[in-house]
């Protein structure tokens, strides 16, 4: 790797730049298959009847059992999550806040609060977080290990306080191996408090990376927690694999960050993401195609967006791109294919299968197979706003029903027999 690496540099920047993305796609779709391969000969009936809930169930029966009888209201489920550094500041906060008795604490706020010595960093880490400050990327911080090493102390410290103050029924962390130390979670799991570990990124961030500190997927926490929560299908079936218990649970959105649009929108199509990976590729192609599209995020022309929910608004069509770390053939589910259906207006994403789980596909978002298709449906829909708008409004009614945070954890606690199946 550091030869491929060392060759590169040499290269004129052009060149060397398009190398290293192939190099790190290959990289990416082998580690995909061969992780793929082996899982499925440990487990090739996963998903056989009577399905993998029930198998995963008896995996996590063999780690944690409930020790008192299942509430019957989600307002009864003492609930500590815990969010990260780099995750929009309007996913489940709020809405954990409103519908569960939850404590939420934010690495967000212990990290700004860390940098500017805040005395009582456990009391400021558990407050709202600030809306409007950008995001960061941990693992970018200058003095990320030092941090790190105090954060696995506050963690323990304000989950066995809580617990204290009235017993947990759970405990919620969106994290990796970056953010949290294996010994950490098994000292929270002491307390009788079942931990539930999140993470969306198996695809591409499964394995530790030996090479570079504590970067890494779940693998290095495995056995750890009690339950793997994935937005992945196939990383169900690494989990079992390895013996561990696993749950499907995809993003979802807080329709109350997202009023009803009043206004016909004044933007054509824009994306709002960060330009890494194949999306740089694929919106050259399209610009090239002579489809209008303006892009917001780190490493576009516009940069930054102070607000990404006002652009959606404003945007008869919001393009999202399906594809995972640096390949253009592998996709997952994203925090946009829920956040923008709710807003209203059309949302037009890269086909992935699983989509076809949370929407009808034509009727409430539309989905591309390739640059070309895409440009053919952003063409049509500038044509006819109606029927665009149509959809969206369709979308947006698609998530109230079925795609809240409440409707992702209630399902979790019901498989977990914490909250009553009534």
């Amino acid at each position: 790797m550091r030869f491929y690496r060392q060759l590169l540099t040499r290269l004129r920047p052009v060149y060397a730049h398009s190398a290293l993305l192939f190099l790190r796609r290959y990289q990416q779709e082998q580690q995909y298959i061969e992780e793929s391969k082996k899982s499925y000969a440990l487990m090739p009936d996963a998903f056989a009847p009577p399905g993998y809930l029930a198998r995963s169930r008896k995996l996590l029966d063999q780690v944690w059992q409930r020790q008192s009888d299942p509430v019957r209201t989600p307002k009864e489920v003492r609930l500590f999550a815990v969010d990260r550094g780099n995750m929009p500041f309007h996913w489940f906060q709020s809405e954990y806040r409103r519908n569960f008795d939850a404590v939420i604490f934010s690495t967000f706020n212990h990290y700004l609060g860390y940098k500017r010595g805040i005395e009582d960093l456990l009391a400021f880490s558990l407050v709202d977080a600030d809306s409007r400050t950008p995001l960061f990327s941990m693992q970018d911080l200058p003095d990320f290990q030092e941090w790190r090493r105090r954060l696995q102390k506050d963690l323990l410290t304000a989950v066995t306080r809580a617990h204290a103050e009235r017993p947990l029924d759970i405990c919620f962390f969106h994290g990796s191996y970056t953010d949290f130390e294996p010994e950490t979670l098994k000292r929270i799991r002491a307390l009788g408090v079942p931990v539930c570990l999140w993470w969306l990124d198996e695809k591409h961030s499964f394995h530790r990376k030996p090479w570079s500190g504590y970067q890494g997927g779940q693998e290095p926490l495995i056995g750890s927690c009690d339950v793997h929560l994935t937005n992945s299908f196939d990383a169900i079936r690494w989990y079992m694999a390895r013996g561990a218990a696993a749950y499907y649970f995809p993003q979802a959105t807080d329709l109350e960050n997202f009023p009803p649009i009043n206004t016909k929108p004044d933007l054509g199509v824009t994306f709002v993401g960060g330009a890494f990976g194949y999306r740089g590729d694929f919106i050259r192609k399209l610009l090239k195609m002579g489809i209008p599209v303006e892009c917001f995020g780190k490493g576009w022309p516009n940069g930054w967006v102070k607000d990404e929910i006002e652009i959606y608004r404003r945007s008869l069509i919001n393009l999202g791109l399906g594809f995972t770390g640096f390949s253009p053939e592998m996709t997952c589910i994203k925090g946009r294919d829920f956040d923008i259906p709710s807003i209203g207006n059309l949302y037009l994403t890269t086909y992935d299968p699983e989509l076809t789980y949370f929407y009808h596909i034509g009727k409430e978002i539309a989905c591309y197979r390739n640059e070309f298709d895409c440009a053919y449906q952003i063409r049509y829909f500038l044509e006819q706003p109606e029927e665009a708008l149509a959809i969206g409004r369709a979308g947006r009614e698609r998530c109230r029903t079925d795609h809240s945070w409440t409707n992702r954890m209630t399902g979790l606690l019901r498989w977990m027999g914490i909250l009553a199946d009534v």
